[in-house]
């Protein structure tokens, strides 16, 4: 989609005076970010009850902008080597493939960031203004670096601006993750009063790591059906959680009621499968999350 409409923007625009520089700052942003965004906005709407939140957003975008970039990039290879030969070649790899991969990952992701915000808000207004304002900072993010790649402005925002923002999204990130972390406890502490969870296992359940050695765990005490109980436990855990919050915040569909149950009864034969049979984490029984929402469903 974006290279036919890409290319007929650009026979447009030069028919008109214009350069084919014009049409990479224009054009190409507006064409491309629609296109990438349009994956994460399908997704969302056709499976609305699995996008959970602004790193689904994330993870989603930065998959569909990875292919394009990979595709992409397949046709600047083919025109360096046919235009400049094995140089050519060369430098479209080192410039496309070492120096700049990320860059619409992390343009898309702005969209994926609306989008996700719009999955978990029961704001009307939000759902329509997050998605919009995050393609249009794509758009903007993109053709502030197809300037600077046809001006030699390149040599100054690539250290100064891209990098610098690179890690800022990296460390936004990682925040994500960790504030999701703490969500995951803090709404499945609704369960544990009931008898649904251990402290134990909503403490493993917060952190990346912990999930990663409880699987270690696993493996080593039952061998491949522990381990996938255990990814299966951890999964469903926090489609749980995220559902849980859901209901909290209002933005939960007629349809939660059902998914909870389903949910707790998959949680529930996942359980049985560990090997030795656990539900307390060593030294964590007594874990409390850092603020308690209301109790949550009698088992």
């Amino acid at each position: 989609m974006s290279l036919v409409v890409n290319t007929g923007a650009e026979v447009l625009l030069i028919k008109a005076g214009s350069s084919a520089q014009l049409a990479a700052v224009v054009s190409a942003p507006v064409v491309e970010e629609t296109t990438k965004g349009l994956v994460v906005l399908l997704i969302f709407l056709a499976r609305r009850r699995d996008f959970d939140g602004v790193v689904d957003g994330i993870v989603l975008a930065g998959i569909s902008a990875a292919g394009f970039a990979a595709t992409e990039n397949i046709l600047y290879l083919a025109q360096g080597d046919s235009t400049l030969g094995t140089s050519g070649l060369i430098v479209t790899f080192v410039l496309r493939g070492l120096i700049l991969p990320f860059s619409h990952p992390m343009f898309t992701a702005c969209t994926g960031v609306g989008i996700g915000i719009a999955a978990v808000t029961s704001r009307t207004w939000v759902r329509v203004a997050a998605p919009l304002g995050g393609w249009l900072v794509a758009m903007c993010l993109h053709a502030f670096w197809n300037w600077s790649t046809v001006t030699s402005a390149v040599l100054f925002t690539f250290p100064l601006v891209e990098i610098p923002m690179f890690c800022g999204a990296v460390i936004a990130v990682v925040m994500l993750r960790r504030r999701e972390g703490q969500m995951i406890a803090r709404y499945l502490w609704d369960y544990v009063d009931t008898g649904w969870f251990s402290p134990g296992e909503v403490w493993m359940l917060a952190s990346m790591g912990r999930r990663k050695q409880a699987r270690r765990w696993a493996r080593t005490s039952g061998g491949a059906p522990a381990l996938a109980a255990m990814r299966s436990f951890q999964n469903a855990s926090s489609d749980l959680a995220l559902l849980r919050s859901r209901v909290v915040r209002g933005s939960a569909g007629p349809d939660a009621p059902a998914e909870q149950q389903t949910m707790l009864q998959n949680i529930a034969a996942a359980r049985t499968a560990f090997s030795p049979p656990a539900r307390q984490f060593p030294h964590q029984t007594g874990y409390r999350p850092p603020s308690q929402p209301p109790t949550g469903p009698q088992p």
